[in-house]
């Protein structure tokens, strides 16, 4: 499998059943796709929703954090099988919440909202 040939976030993401993750959202910074599978623009998501989205991240960062860990892995494992390119092995050093953090998705959110700490985040 070529990593670059797969389909798209976007169109991928209306296939995912709810409550189930698409790893890659987190690796993108347009789009957030809500548990009905209806896409938005993350610039056209109000504040409060955005601030939504960061603190359900944060909540579920452990379950998360090990889902992208066994994708990894598993990518990695495939690639070095076939003697493709595989991705990078993921950051083990970082707690979940960090890890979530420096997300592309969550900078993102945070850049749009205007904060870079948790303290706007309610919990």
């Amino acid at each position: 499998m070529d990593f670059a040939d797969e389909v798209p976030f976007t169109i991928a993401s209306q296939f995912v059943r709810p409550g189930s993750w698409d790893l890659r959202a987190l690796e993108q910074d347009q789009v957030w796709v809500d548990i009905h599978a209806v896409v938005h623009r993350l610039d056209d998501m109000s504040w409060e929703y955005q601030r939504n989205v960061v603190a359900l991240l944060r909540d579920n960062a452990a379950d998360i954090q090990h889902k992208c860990m066994a994708a990894n892995l598993i990518e990695c494992l495939y690639a070095a099988m076939t003697g493709q390119a595989g991705p990078e092995p993921l950051d083990l050093s970082l707690d979940p919440v960090t890890w979530i953090e420096n997300t592309v998705l969550v900078r993102r959110l945070r850049e749009l909202m205007g904060v870079n700490s948790d303290t706007h985040v309610a919990r």
